[in-house]
């Protein structure tokens, strides 16, 4: 997946010209801080090479024993597509060499993809000498740059683009030999053969055996995760996997890494189910809805065995974005519960504004259109998307996360478009259901939401809670508050499917009519609220004497 490659650095401007010739002499892609930004771009014309050797090598002073310049190589599974596997390298290397997320520095980078063997893989040469403090870049076990870390971050990067890498080492896979070197490989192509790996002979091979008897370990461990999700085939996978690592077998690649530790599971659980969801995305949607409410039941109650509250927390909470929380299918727009038809034109001219306001943010259009196909299931799995249009926003603005000042202007940037989707899916939805009633239902939602979050509701003022009863008796009458307040949720069913999260707005009108006298319920009715509810109308105290 990660691999540096050995005697790859280069000790002067002919060397790194002769590199740079095999890098983009048959790229079909290109990035770096080094290079113009140009998505389209495939390669570097033979000035701009000239140019960048020159910049580099100018500053360059002594005989450094790894040489001026480290070269790594990124390789990705054949069925990753060569445009997603070089936008999961530039958000990797953005964040390794650019963002100051890691060492308080940054240096100068290339990148070039290939796409000439079966699977993409991307070729990086970054200048040693770094850009702001001098700092030397360098790769060591102890230092913070090290090779299970950055390995560990490309999984995780990956997994928000939903592409799932394996980041475990030839010997946790169970594989007692290295891989085969350049020269085996060349010489394989040739006579037209598969390159042979070279065994590995004494103290390697008896660290292998010990780091097969550990593996297996952890997999026991995993594969109960994997049999409590109810994820069959990547249960029989991980077990088939530690049989073959007890038994010091060769292992078949399984999907979901094996991070050993019980203080990595947490990660690793989080990448698996981005799996699971992205699997699930692609089914029909019968099917997908019936296994999210599995997966997700299933899910909650894991987390909170890892002692993840927040994660199980997020599991159970519905979305928080206008955009992450919608879904276009057909001629339907869903939002939670609530479902409204859209005339075909209307329903395309959103799903345009939307895609035109994520490209004019530097974001993904066709990400966006991926997700808009079913919309986030849950907090979680918008926290997932969040952070990966972070993540691309940032590469795109070259800003680093870590950097208040500059975190806080891609976060600013993102919720700007968030907040222009959000206005783009309002406008669609009110121009069907109407002005006043979408208003008032969105209110109800809000009310809802916040009585989930906080157990309490308020307007921002009495004057603003008594609009919002008028509008309300308007839409529904002049008994709505007292029943809603009683637990009679019938009348927004039209409106709002789920019982429970009419009910949630039950208790949330009950629960603003302590602050605002418009949303009070009459005495007859907190009596029946006791029975309807569950719980004390007020905590128990008398409504009157809180006047």
């Amino acid at each position: 997946m990660i691999k540096k490659i050995r005697n790859g650095g280069t000790a002067n401007g002919r060397e790194l010209a002769t590199q740079m010739d095999y890098l983009f002499s048959k790229s079909d892609g290109l990035f770096g801080n080094a290079v113009v930004l140009d998505a389209e771009g495939k390669g570097l014309s033979k000035e701009e090479r000239a140019e960048i050797i020159g910049d580099w090598s100018e500053a360059w002073r002594g005989s450094p024993k790894n040489g001026h310049t480290t070269h790594l190589l990124l390789s990705f599974p054949a069925d990753v597509r060569p445009d997603k596997a070089k936008l999961i390298a530039e958000v990797w290397a953005f964040e390794m060499f650019q963002s100051g997320e890691h060492q308080d520095d940054a240096w100068a980078y290339v990148a070039a993809l290939h796409t000439d063997r079966p699977h993409p893989h991307v070729h990086m040469v970054i200048n040693n000498r770094g850009l702001m403090r001098d700092s030397w870049f360098y790769m060591a076990r102890d230092h913070v740059f090290n090779l299970d870390t950055m390995k560990e971050r490309l999984v995780a990067i990956a997994a928000e683009e939903g592409v799932f890498l394996d980041a475990t080492s030839r010997a946790e896979r169970g594989l007692m030999s290295y891989g085969p070197s350049r020269g085996e490989v060349e010489t394989a192509r040739r006579e037209g053969r598969a390159p042979e790996p070279r065994a590995k002979e004494g103290r390697a091979l008896d660290a292998a055996l010990v780091t097969f008897a550990q593996t297996a370990e952890t997999m026991r461990g995993l594969a109960q995760v994997a049999a409590l999700t109810g994820l069959t085939e990547v249960h029989d996978r991980i077990a088939e996997t530690e049989q073959a690592l007890a038994k010091g077998g060769i292992l078949h690649r399984f999907q979901g890494s094996a991070d050993a530790g019980r203080a990595n599971l947490a990660r690793h659980f989080e990448g698996w189910m981005a799996g699971a969801e992205d699997r699930i995305r692609k089914l029909g949607a019968p099917e997908r809805n019936a296994m999210r409410k599995e997966l997700y039941a299933h899910a909650t109650e894991i987390a909170l065995r890892l002692g993840d509250t927040r994660s199980a927390e997020l599991l159970r909470m519905p979305p928080q974005t206008a955009l992450y929380g919608t879904a276009i299918a057909g001629d339907r727009v869903m939002a939670g519960d609530t479902v409204t038809d859209l005339r075909p034109s209307a329903r395309d001219v959103l799903r345009n504004d939307l895609v035109a306001a994520a490209a004019s943010f530097g974001l993904s259009s066709d990400r966006i259109v991926e997700r808009l196909e079913t919309g986030a299931a849950n907090a979680w799995e918008e926290r997932a998307w969040v952070r990966s249009d972070l993540l691309v926003l940032s590469g795109r603005r070259r800003l680093g996360l870590r950097d208040p000042a500059q975190a806080k202007l891609v976060a600013g940037d993102l919720q700007q478009f968030y907040d222009k989707a959000g206005t783009l899916i309002d406008r669609s939805v009110s121009a069907e259901l109407g002005a006043q009633t979408y208003r008032v239902v969105s209110t109800l939602r809000s009310m809802g939401r916040m009585m989930q979050l906080d157990g309490k509701v308020a307007f921002r003022s009495d004057r603003q809670a008594e609009r919002f009863a008028d509008d309300l008796r308007d839409r529904y009458g002049p008994t709505i508050i007292g029943d809603l307040a009683a637990g009679k949720i019938d009348a927004l069913a039209q409106v709002i499917e789920s019982p429970q999260e009419r009910l949630l707005i039950a208790k949330a009108i009950l629960a603003a009519g302590k602050a605002h006298q418009a949303l009070r319920p009459t005495l007859q009715d907190q009596t029946e609220t006791k029975q309807h509810l569950g719980f004390e109308a007020g905590g128990g105290k008398d409504w009157d004497r809180e006047r």
